[in-house]
């Protein structure tokens, strides 16, 4: 598809070295020459394989120095060279126009973990790469067969529900002793659910231990979270 790689090709700069690859010392001149030499594969638009994993190597050599320590503490180089791997992998992508997808979700991680460099021009390519990446309406054939699909489907998944018997039912039982519970549940393998097993614990009464109990419901809420603001629950440490 020359029309779509002919677009992604304008997005660059109009010559290889109109790329500014100059990085401080913290970036070793092994991995600007590697840069380099990515670059100039893609601009010559032979070897694309051979762009791609060395793309590939630039993007995971820098993901490990974007992931040593706090956020606050990476150089900056380090997300430009996150950044210019991830944009020669993109393009890389484009070259037979088959994974457009993947080329779009490396722009992302780009745009996410690097930082912006020659004019946002991932933000760019995204656009371009969007334009081509558009879902294929289905048609009204197709919409009615699938929907047949999931009935057919749910009919045949609905008569393997069970009732649940009461008889059945989990039992409930306060404080046993180990002895019963050994034999009537342990050996014969019944589930049973134990209830009161825990109410002398420090933890369950003592006030020094409320930090346990708020944090559990917080978790608790945190899942719920309209049961949270219906509640209106805030959570409070010690």
């Amino acid at each position: 598809m020359p029309t779509i790689w002919a677009e992604v090709m304008a997005v660059l700069p109009p010559k290889v070295e109109d790329i500014n690859l100059t990085f401080n010392k913290i970036v070793s001149e092994s991995l600007v020459f590697l840069l380099k030499q990515a670059a100039m594969l893609l601009y010559e638009g032979q070897d694309i394989a051979e762009c791609l994993q060395m793309s590939q190597t630039i993007i995971d050599y820098s993901w490990e120095k974007l992931n040593v320590g706090t956020w606050k503490d990476v150089d900056k180089e380090w997300r430009r060279v996150f950044s210019h791997g991830c944009l020669f992998k993109a393009v890389c992508l484009c070259k037979d126009g088959s994974a457009f997808r993947e080329a779009i979700e490396t722009c992302d991680k780009g745009l996410l973990m690097g930082m912006a460099i020659m004019d946002n021009i991932l933000i760019r390519l995204v656009k371009v790469l969007q334009n081509h990446n558009k879902p294929k309406k289905r048609s009204l054939e197709d919409v009615g067969s699938h929907q047949n699909s999931c009935h057919k489907r749910l009919q045949v998944a609905l008569p393997l529900i069970k009732e649940i018997r009461t008889g059945m039912e989990v039992p409930r039982v306060h404080c046993p002793s180990l002895e019963r519970f050994r034999a009537q549940y342990l050996i014969p393998h019944k589930p049973v659910i134990l209830q009161g097993i825990v109410d002398h614990w420090p933890a369950v009464k003592d006030s020094k231990w409320r930090w346990v109990k708020n944090a559990y419901h917080w978790q608790q809420h945190s899942l719920c979270p309209n049961r949270w603001i219906n509640c209106q629950y805030t959570p409070s440490l010690m």
